[in-house]
């Protein structure tokens, strides 16, 4: 079986993703606040962190990724599934990667790890 036009686009964004995690030297994570919520309100969204979060696992380091945000790791991983699964399935026609996101567990899983980075953040902002 071969990748569909939306496995394509996909997958880029998340080769995308995973190559500027690297590319970005670790010393240039800017101070700018990215997040729109965040310079309107003053306060952390959800996603807050997960840009320096990824640029850190991109380079290796672990538990600062994990103080920015502790969901990069699991969405740096699920990212990286996503080019694998992609790349098994160019010399195969498999994709693990499909298969998963085609489960029955993986949109509840999400549904699950949104309800879990909102509470995060709630516990966040009340720790500030």
């Amino acid at each position: 079986m071969k990748p569909n036009p939306g496995e394509w686009k996909l997958t880029a964004i998340a080769a995308g993703t995973l190559a500027i995690s690297v590319a970005v030297p670790l010393g240039n994570l800017p101070e700018v606040i990215l997040c729109p919520f965040r310079q309107v309100t003053g306060l952390p969204c959800p996603g807050c962190g997960l840009t320096r979060g990824f640029v850190c696992i991109g380079h290796g380091q672990i538990g600062q990724a994990i103080e920015f945000n502790p969901f990069a790791l699991p969405l740096f991983a699920l990212t990286a599934f996503q080019v694998i699964g992609f790349l098994i399935e160019l010399g195969t026609g498999w994709n693990p990667a499909r298969l998963v996101r085609q489960s029955r567990f993986f949109a509840p899983g999400l549904v699950t790890m949104a309800a879990m980075m909102f509470a995060f953040n709630i516990f966040r902002i009340v720790r500030m």
